[in-house]
């Protein structure tokens, strides 16, 4: 059965750790440049959006014959947080075909969540 990538789809593997007050995103994309990639972070720091698109081309010529093989095109990953997160203090690093992303847990008192008090009858 062929894979993913030799069906003409690339979906980038994702790793995601949590800390205490930090949440780390690891993706691998090799063959794509950080021009061609787009990182989003939902509204409300729930939704993380990595997408982009791959363009590898690998040609091999010998003496009598020419081959050319072409991976290309659009990609998404969306990864639920899993709690949300600030909208600033995100730092993002591309080094050698993997994506680094650090994001910072935001204070669930800061999102003006209400904690409704329960009075006994």
């Amino acid at each position: 059965m062929p894979t993913l990538e030799q069906q003409g789809l690339f979906i980038p593997d994702v790793e995601m750790s949590e800390t205490d007050g930090h949440i780390h995103v690891s993706a691998e994309i090799p063959g794509v440049s950080e021009k061609d990639l787009d990182i989003t972070l939902s509204p409300d720091g729930t939704t993380l959006s990595i997408r982009g698109e791959k363009k590898v081309v690998k040609e091999k010529q010998e003496k009598d014959y020419y081959c050319a093989e072409r991976t290309y095109g659009e990609f998404r990953r969306t990864l639920a947080m899993p709690t949300a997160v600030k909208q600033d203090g995100v730092v993002a690093k591309f080094t050698n075909g993997v994506l680094e992303i650090d994001l910072t847990k935001s204070d669930p008192s800061s999102k003006g969540i209400k904690h409704i008090p329960i009075k006994a009858t």
